[in-house]
């Protein structure tokens, strides 16, 4: 569920049948390298999910709304991808690109940076 290489690909997958089996020959090909599904809580939620701890963090495309972030349905896939891997995902599933893992803790969007730690404190304070 961790993120895990700085330069990998953040897909947003909604998980139709035909879906199961491109994600499941992205990971046996090692393509899909992590994954976390949505739940009640959203996209972000499960970003964050991803990105905490001491590892990567996420620079999250400009074209998403807070509201796509907040949303998404129960049961979606985020997965990091290599970006080889990210393309036939992409070609072969309904997805769309969140952002990529870099290297400096945190999550940006839109110009600001996120911390983690910051922000899990909000939550459950």
């Amino acid at each position: 569920m961790k993120l895990k290489t700085a330069g990998n690909v953040l897909l947003q997958i909604v998980m139709e049948m035909d879906a199961y089996d491109t994600v499941l020959a992205a990971i046996n090909t090692g393509h899909i390298v992590s994954a976390c599904s949505v739940d009640e809580e959203g996209v972000a939620d499960a970003l964050f999910k991803m990105a905490s701890g001491d590892g990567p963090g996420i620079r999250l495309n400009m074209e998403h709304s807070l509201e796509d972030l907040l949303s998404g349905e129960v049961g979606e896939l985020i997965v990091e991808c290599t970006p080889e891997g990210a393309d036939e995902v992409f070609k072969t599933t309904l997805a769309k690109v969140l952002g990529i893992v870099t290297e400096e803790a945190g999550i940006v969007y839109r110009n600001t940076v996120i911390s983690i730690d910051e922000a899990l404190n909000n939550k459950y304070s």
